[in-house]
């Protein structure tokens, strides 16, 4: 394990879960606005 994972994991674990859980849902939130940016606009239907 690289050292800075060793740190990263401690600091995380010292934080408790809900701050893992705020990161995590973060992410998401991040990764849902960037797919929908990246996805094709499909042309307005007509009818």
């Amino acid at each position: 394990m690289d050292w800075s994972d060793a740190v990263f994991v401690r600091l995380r674990r010292a934080l408790g879960p809900r701050l893992e859980l705020m990161v995590l849902l973060i992410a998401e939130v991040v990764a849902l606005g960037y797919y929908r940016a990246r996805r094709p606009h499909r042309p307005a239907h007509a009818g």
